[in-house]
């Protein structure tokens, strides 16, 4: 019998590529790119995650910049660019501190911040400006002595901005509201504080057919809702409460694809670590999709919005995978086929996923509000990594052919 270690190559190359094609599987394989590490001279803690427009990102910082105070930056998808579109500050006619994402409206982007400009006492703000830095305007203030916290973003409808106030402590009013893109006056659609239990909104507010639809929430023994209002605050209903085994301690905002939301919450679940959820709009058919168990081989705790494509979900969490850094994952919108696509490195990659993730074509961009080379987060992009079919038909055509080749070389040698 011939030792010669070439032949034993050359049998042994069909199953090597086998296992390599299987290996570019999409439900095996993805790509994460950091598209930029923050190094707080530029920006530090994105929070919010990001929001595209053509093939640029957006986003903010919450603390950084030139004056320390958080920041709104750009970037191509490709990581070129980056450029700081406003550095917030102290200033009296400033705002500082943005904990959530932006919303684009033509050339324009919004968004909302924890601090009003001249003390870290003052209550949060709604800004608008331009993408190119340029108009910078304070369109609504929420108060004194830190009572009105916005850590959320905007929904914008035609020249409207609706949003929500999660309040700061015992004298505040957590409350969904309006402004106009122009400016004040700011109105006051719905207030939580009579609600028993409910502490309150959180994340961005989504609309069908002049409905809003949302969700509330807290801590503890908090009860967590979801709800919805008309645009003008009247016919509230409270579509579903959440139970500890649907999940509570929701952190994200609802997704809305057709007639049902998604949802995620940060506690609770089958194993205590969260969950991803679903209800139809009349808060019908409420079910769980996936109990997130924690540990290196699933997510624990997302504080990220789903985002939906292709009958897809996609979402992050917080902490879980490997190294407890966060993960990516999806899973179809009636449940099945849940991945885990990634786990983070901290150190190099980021860790705490931001409250926004936007999908394009095949690839998910984000940002971590910690960690990188630099410790002040980072901005992601994770390529999905889909192959055409023909790649497939391809490779395994290429399998075959040098599967049929040993089969005939051994029978010449036998022969």
């Amino acid at each position: 019998m011939s030792t010669n270690p070439f032949r034993r190559m050359i049998r042994c190359l069909p199953a090597v590529i086998l296992v390599a094609l299987i290996g570019t599987s999409p439900a095996f394989a993805g790509t994460l790119t950091v598209l930029h590490a923050f190094d707080f001279d530029d920006g530090a803690n994105p929070n919010g995650g990001v929001t595209l427009g053509g093939s640029t990102l957006y986003g903010t910082t919450i603390s950084g910049g030139a004056n320390g105070q958080g920041t709104v930056f750009s970037l191509a998808t490709n990581g070129t660019g980056f450029q700081t579109i406003r550095a917030f500050s102290t200033a009296a006619n400033d705002v500082m501190h943005p904990w959530s994402g932006l919303t684009l409206g033509g050339s324009t982007l919004y968004g909302t911040t924890q601090h009003d400009g001249g003390s870290f006492f003052t209550g949060g703000s709604v800004f608008k400006l331009n993408t190119n830095g340029t108009g910078f305007s304070r369109l609504a203030l929420f108060g004194a002595a830190g009572t009105n916290d916005l850590h959320d973003g905007l929904l914008l409808i035609d020249s409207t901005l609706y949003g929500t106030s999660r309040g700061a402590n015992s004298e505040s009013t957590p409350k969904v509201f309006r402004v106009d893109t122009s400016g004040p006056p700011t109105t006051t659609l719905h207030t939580f504080s009579g609600q028993p239990n409910v502490e309150r909104p959180v994340g961005r507010l989504v609309e069908m057919d002049e409905v809003l639809y949302g969700v509330a929430g807290g801590s503890g023994t908090a009860q967590s809702v979801i709800y919805s209002m008309a645009l003008d605050g009247s016919d509230y209903q409270v579509l579903h409460t959440l139970t500890t085994a649907d999940g509570n301690s929701p952190e994200s905002g609802l997704t809305l694809d057709g007639t049902t939301l998604y949802g995620t919450s940060s506690l609770g679940g089958a194993n205590g670590f969260g969950t991803v959820y679903a209800v139809d709009i009349d808060g019908s058919n409420f079910q769980v999709l996936h109990s997130f168990a924690g540990g290196a081989s699933d997510g624990a705790s997302p504080f990220t919005a789903l985002v939906v494509d292709g009958g897809k979900l996609y979402g992050a969490t917080s902490f879980g995978g490997g190294t407890d850094a966060g993960t990516l994952f999806s899973l179809n919108t009636d449940g099945s086929g849940y991945q885990m696509l990634h786990a983070f490195d901290s150190p190099t990659q980021g860790h705490e996923v931001g409250k926004d993730l936007v999908i394009d074509g095949t690839t998910l961009y984000g940002s971590t509000r910690y960690g990188g080379p630099s410790e002040w987060g980072t901005v992601f992009a994770y390529s999905l990594l889909v192959p055409e079919p023909s790649t497939w038909v391809m490779a395994l055509m290429a399998t075959m052919s040098l599967s049929s080749l040993a089969w005939r070389n051994r029978k010449r040698r036998q022969a």
